[in-house]
Protein backbone atom coordinates (compact mmCIF):
# COMPACT_ATOMS: atom_id res chain seq x y z
CA UNK A 1 0.00 0.00 0.00
CA UNK A 2 1.59 3.47 -0.96
CA UNK A 3 2.78 5.42 1.68
CA UNK A 4 2.63 9.34 1.42
CA UNK A 5 4.11 11.93 3.32
CA UNK A 6 2.11 15.61 3.70
CA UNK A 7 3.48 18.81 4.68
CA UNK A 8 0.96 21.05 5.52
CA UNK A 9 0.39 23.52 8.25
CA UNK A 10 -3.12 23.78 8.18
CA UNK A 11 -5.03 21.07 9.96
CA UNK A 12 -8.25 21.92 7.94
CA UNK A 13 -6.59 21.09 4.87
CA UNK A 14 -4.34 18.83 5.73
CA UNK A 15 -7.34 16.84 7.43
CA UNK A 16 -9.23 17.45 3.91
CA UNK A 17 -6.58 15.93 1.95
CA UNK A 18 -6.00 13.06 4.74
CA UNK A 19 -9.72 11.73 4.44
CA UNK A 20 -9.54 11.62 0.48
CA UNK A 21 -5.87 9.74 0.33
CA UNK A 22 -7.75 7.08 3.21
CA UNK A 23 -10.39 6.81 0.70
CA UNK A 24 -8.41 5.70 -2.26
CA UNK A 25 -6.73 3.22 -0.07
CA UNK A 26 -2.95 5.78 0.72
CA UNK A 27 -1.12 5.18 4.10
CA UNK A 28 -1.25 8.79 4.94
CA UNK A 29 1.83 10.25 7.53
CA UNK A 30 0.56 14.04 8.12
CA UNK A 31 3.48 16.74 9.66
CA UNK A 32 3.58 20.68 9.73
CA UNK A 33 6.59 21.56 8.86
CA UNK A 34 9.90 20.57 6.14
CA UNK A 35 12.26 20.04 9.06
CA UNK A 36 9.42 17.62 10.57
CA UNK A 37 9.04 16.13 7.35
CA UNK A 38 12.99 15.79 6.50
CA UNK A 39 13.15 14.07 10.17
CA UNK A 40 10.05 11.62 9.24
CA UNK A 41 11.53 10.60 5.83
CA UNK A 42 15.18 9.23 7.28
CA UNK A 43 12.69 7.00 9.90
CA UNK A 44 10.88 5.38 7.00
CA UNK A 45 10.54 5.09 3.26
CA UNK A 46 7.70 7.09 1.62
CA UNK A 47 6.33 6.88 -2.07
CA UNK A 48 5.65 10.60 -2.94
CA UNK A 49 5.28 13.58 -0.66
CA UNK A 50 3.01 15.90 -1.14
CA UNK A 51 3.83 19.79 0.16
CA UNK A 52 2.63 23.00 0.78
CA UNK A 53 4.43 25.35 -0.72
CA UNK A 54 3.96 28.09 2.64
CA UNK A 55 4.82 26.14 6.58
CA UNK A 56 6.27 27.96 9.09
CA UNK A 57 9.97 27.18 7.69
CA UNK A 58 9.80 27.74 4.16
CA UNK A 59 7.65 30.19 1.78
CA UNK A 60 7.08 30.25 -1.84
CA UNK A 61 9.07 28.30 -4.37
CA UNK A 62 12.11 27.93 -1.18
CA UNK A 63 10.17 25.43 0.16
CA UNK A 64 10.25 23.26 -2.80
CA UNK A 65 13.74 23.64 -3.55
CA UNK A 66 14.88 23.06 -0.17
CA UNK A 67 13.05 19.93 -0.51
CA UNK A 68 13.85 18.77 -3.85
CA UNK A 69 17.34 19.28 -2.67
CA UNK A 70 16.97 17.32 0.16
CA UNK A 71 14.93 14.49 -1.77
CA UNK A 72 16.47 14.73 -5.51
CA UNK A 73 14.31 11.47 -6.71
CA UNK A 74 11.41 11.61 -4.36
CA UNK A 75 8.11 12.41 -6.53
CA UNK A 76 6.76 15.74 -4.76
CA UNK A 77 3.25 17.50 -5.61
CA UNK A 78 3.05 20.65 -4.68
CA UNK A 79 -0.06 21.87 -2.72
CA UNK A 80 -0.40 25.64 -3.01
CA UNK A 81 -3.33 28.34 -2.59
CA UNK A 82 -2.67 30.19 -5.72
CA UNK A 83 0.22 29.99 -8.57
CA UNK A 84 1.79 31.41 -11.27
CA UNK A 85 3.55 30.52 -14.43
CA UNK A 86 6.90 31.40 -13.40
CA UNK A 87 6.75 29.43 -9.94
CA UNK A 88 5.45 26.61 -12.78
CA UNK A 89 8.18 26.57 -15.14
CA UNK A 90 10.81 26.59 -12.53
CA UNK A 91 9.45 24.01 -10.09
CA UNK A 92 8.79 21.36 -13.35
CA UNK A 93 12.67 22.32 -14.69
CA UNK A 94 13.71 21.34 -10.85
CA UNK A 95 11.37 18.31 -11.19
CA UNK A 96 8.12 18.74 -9.37
CA UNK A 97 5.63 15.69 -10.36
CA UNK A 98 2.26 18.11 -10.47
CA UNK A 99 0.79 21.24 -8.19
CA UNK A 100 -2.54 21.19 -7.05
CA UNK A 101 -4.45 24.66 -5.85
CA UNK A 102 -5.86 23.81 -2.83
CA UNK A 103 -9.47 25.30 -3.25
CA UNK A 104 -9.92 23.25 -6.84
CA UNK A 105 -8.87 19.99 -5.56
CA UNK A 106 -11.57 17.11 -5.69
CA UNK A 107 -10.78 13.03 -4.67
CA UNK A 108 -10.71 11.94 -8.01
CA UNK A 109 -8.25 14.88 -8.80
CA UNK A 110 -5.84 14.06 -5.60
CA UNK A 111 -6.01 10.60 -6.47
CA UNK A 112 -4.98 10.95 -10.11
CA UNK A 113 -2.08 13.33 -9.13
CA UNK A 114 -0.75 11.06 -6.49
CA UNK A 115 -1.11 8.43 -8.80
CA UNK A 116 0.44 9.79 -11.62
CA UNK A 117 3.83 11.26 -9.82
CA UNK A 118 4.67 8.10 -8.73
CA UNK A 119 4.45 6.79 -11.88
CA UNK A 120 6.27 9.36 -13.26
CA UNK A 121 8.81 8.15 -10.67
CA UNK A 122 8.90 4.91 -11.72
CA UNK A 123 9.58 6.33 -15.44
CA UNK A 124 12.52 8.35 -14.33
CA UNK A 125 14.08 5.13 -12.40
CA UNK A 126 13.71 3.00 -15.53
CA UNK A 127 15.51 5.29 -17.76
CA UNK A 128 18.01 6.32 -15.91
CA UNK A 129 19.35 3.13 -16.42
CA UNK A 130 22.77 3.28 -18.27
CA UNK A 131 22.84 2.71 -22.19
CA UNK A 132 24.84 0.83 -24.28
CA UNK A 133 27.68 2.71 -26.51
CA UNK A 134 25.95 2.04 -29.44
CA UNK A 135 22.32 3.33 -28.15
CA UNK A 136 24.40 6.37 -27.21
CA UNK A 137 26.31 6.97 -30.41
CA UNK A 138 23.41 6.27 -32.45
CA UNK A 139 21.11 9.29 -30.70
CA UNK A 140 24.46 11.54 -30.97
CA UNK A 141 24.44 10.72 -34.77
CA UNK A 142 20.71 10.96 -35.69
CA UNK A 143 19.14 14.38 -35.84
CA UNK A 144 16.53 15.76 -32.70
CA UNK A 145 14.11 18.11 -34.72
CA UNK A 146 12.58 17.96 -38.09
CA UNK A 147 10.62 21.55 -39.15
CA UNK A 148 7.63 21.78 -41.74
CA UNK A 149 5.33 24.80 -42.47
CA UNK A 150 1.92 24.55 -43.14
CA UNK A 151 1.21 28.63 -43.86
CA UNK A 152 0.90 30.61 -40.64
CA UNK A 153 2.15 26.84 -38.80
CA UNK A 154 4.92 25.91 -38.32
CA UNK A 155 5.59 22.49 -37.00
CA UNK A 156 8.71 20.99 -35.42
CA UNK A 157 8.75 17.50 -34.80
CA UNK A 158 10.91 15.60 -31.79
CA UNK A 159 12.62 12.65 -32.78
CA UNK A 160 14.39 11.61 -30.00
CA UNK A 161 12.33 8.39 -28.08
CA UNK A 162 13.70 9.54 -24.84
CA UNK A 163 14.20 13.29 -24.18
CA UNK A 164 16.76 12.69 -21.50
CA UNK A 165 20.11 13.96 -23.20
CA UNK A 166 21.26 17.35 -22.27
CA UNK A 167 22.61 17.56 -25.65
CA UNK A 168 19.40 17.05 -27.58
CA UNK A 169 17.78 18.72 -24.73
CA UNK A 170 19.89 21.76 -25.73
CA UNK A 171 19.15 21.46 -29.23
CA UNK A 172 15.81 21.53 -28.87
CA UNK A 173 15.91 24.47 -26.84
CA UNK A 174 17.88 26.63 -29.24
CA UNK A 175 15.68 25.69 -32.18
CA UNK A 176 12.39 26.59 -29.99
CA UNK A 177 13.68 29.68 -28.68
CA UNK A 178 14.64 31.11 -32.28
CA UNK A 179 11.28 30.04 -33.82
CA UNK A 180 9.98 31.91 -30.50
CA UNK A 181 11.65 34.95 -31.23
CA UNK A 182 10.90 35.82 -34.81
CA UNK A 183 7.88 35.32 -37.42
CA UNK A 184 4.29 35.67 -36.98
CA UNK A 185 3.29 32.27 -37.17
CA UNK A 186 1.43 30.12 -34.43
CA UNK A 187 3.87 26.98 -33.30
CA UNK A 188 3.31 22.99 -33.11
CA UNK A 189 5.38 20.54 -31.26
CA UNK A 190 4.33 17.01 -32.43
CA UNK A 191 6.01 14.24 -30.44
CA UNK A 192 4.70 11.15 -32.01
CA UNK A 193 8.00 9.82 -32.29
CA UNK A 194 8.61 10.69 -27.59
CA UNK A 195 8.42 7.73 -25.23
CA UNK A 196 9.60 9.57 -22.53
CA UNK A 197 10.14 13.56 -21.71
CA UNK A 198 12.43 14.42 -19.04
CA UNK A 199 11.52 17.43 -16.03
CA UNK A 200 14.16 19.43 -17.80
CA UNK A 201 12.83 18.84 -21.54
CA UNK A 202 9.30 20.23 -19.90
CA UNK A 203 10.75 23.21 -18.83
CA UNK A 204 12.29 24.02 -22.17
CA UNK A 205 8.86 23.64 -23.38
CA UNK A 206 7.14 25.79 -20.78
CA UNK A 207 9.57 28.52 -21.08
CA UNK A 208 9.23 28.57 -24.71
CA UNK A 209 5.19 29.08 -24.33
CA UNK A 210 5.88 32.00 -22.12
CA UNK A 211 7.90 33.64 -25.12
CA UNK A 212 5.41 32.80 -27.41
CA UNK A 213 2.65 34.35 -25.02
CA UNK A 214 4.65 37.45 -24.56
CA UNK A 215 4.45 38.03 -28.55
CA UNK A 216 0.75 37.25 -28.74
CA UNK A 217 1.60 34.06 -30.15
CA UNK A 218 1.27 30.31 -29.06
CA UNK A 219 2.51 26.64 -29.13
CA UNK A 220 0.32 23.79 -29.24
CA UNK A 221 1.35 20.01 -28.89
CA UNK A 222 0.52 16.81 -30.71
CA UNK A 223 0.31 13.65 -31.06
CA UNK A 224 1.72 12.21 -27.97
CA UNK A 225 1.59 8.93 -26.70
CA UNK A 226 -0.31 7.62 -23.89
CA UNK A 227 2.35 7.04 -21.35
CA UNK A 228 3.72 10.33 -21.73
CA UNK A 229 0.25 11.72 -21.30
CA UNK A 230 0.38 9.53 -18.22
CA UNK A 231 3.68 11.42 -17.47
CA UNK A 232 2.43 14.45 -17.77
CA UNK A 233 -0.56 13.94 -16.14
CA UNK A 234 -0.32 17.26 -14.32
CA UNK A 235 -3.39 19.75 -14.94
CA UNK A 236 -1.01 23.00 -14.30
CA UNK A 237 0.76 21.67 -17.13
CA UNK A 238 -2.31 21.06 -19.72
CA UNK A 239 -3.86 24.67 -18.98
CA UNK A 240 -0.70 26.27 -20.47
CA UNK A 241 -0.97 24.49 -23.71
CA UNK A 242 -3.86 22.79 -26.29
CA UNK A 243 -3.04 19.39 -27.16
CA UNK A 244 -4.18 17.54 -30.29
CA UNK A 245 -4.33 14.08 -31.34
CA UNK A 246 -2.43 14.78 -34.49
CA UNK A 247 -0.99 17.35 -36.38
CA UNK A 248 -3.11 17.75 -38.83
CA UNK A 249 -6.08 18.31 -36.04
CA UNK A 250 -3.67 21.51 -34.46
CA UNK A 251 -3.06 22.90 -37.48
CA UNK A 252 -6.80 23.07 -38.28
CA UNK A 253 -7.68 24.37 -35.06
CA UNK A 254 -5.25 27.60 -35.81
CA UNK A 255 -6.81 30.57 -37.65
CA UNK A 256 -5.32 31.88 -40.60
CA UNK A 257 -6.25 34.99 -38.91
CA UNK A 258 -4.29 34.42 -35.40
Amino acid sequence: MPRILLIDDSLADSARFMQMLAADGYLIEHVPTLAEGIERTAKRDFDAVLLDLNLPDGQGIATYLAARQRWPTMPIVILTDATDDATVSLAYQRGVQDFLVKPQVTPDWLNHSVKHAMLRGQFIEACDEPTTDAEDHAEEAGSVWMQERFENVIVLRLLPKRLLDANSISAIEERLSSLAERGNYQLVVSMEDVEYISNAALGVLIGTQKKMRSKNRHMHLASLRKNVRQQLGARQFHRLFQIYDDVPSAIASISPAT
